[in-house]
């Protein structure tokens, strides 16, 4: 049997930098963190496109409205202005 911890601390202090660098640039879910992020999750994962939100909750929105959305839909990326 697994022995699964349900509270501890996953953060390790490169992480805790890069938390503390996106508040003060105030872009936690945007910038270019987040677009290199994007990409290097994307390529471990072998795939093309990767989007990073906000929650869990708003992963399963996506998840579920994805084979809804009419793919010749040409979307561009928001960027913070």
């Amino acid at each position: 049997m697994i022995n699964l911890s349900l509270a501890s601390d996953t953060w390790v202090p490169k992480s805790s930098q890069l938390f503390n660098v996106s508040l003060i640039r105030g872009c936690s879910s945007s910038g270019e963190e987040v677009a290199k992020y994007e990409k290097a999750f994307a390529r471990q994962f072998g795939s093309k496109y990767a989007v990073m939100v906000s929650s869990g909750s708003t992963a399963n929105l996506l998840m579920a409205a994805a084979p809804f959305t009419p793919r010749h839909l040409n979307f561009e990326r928001v960027t913070k202005s």
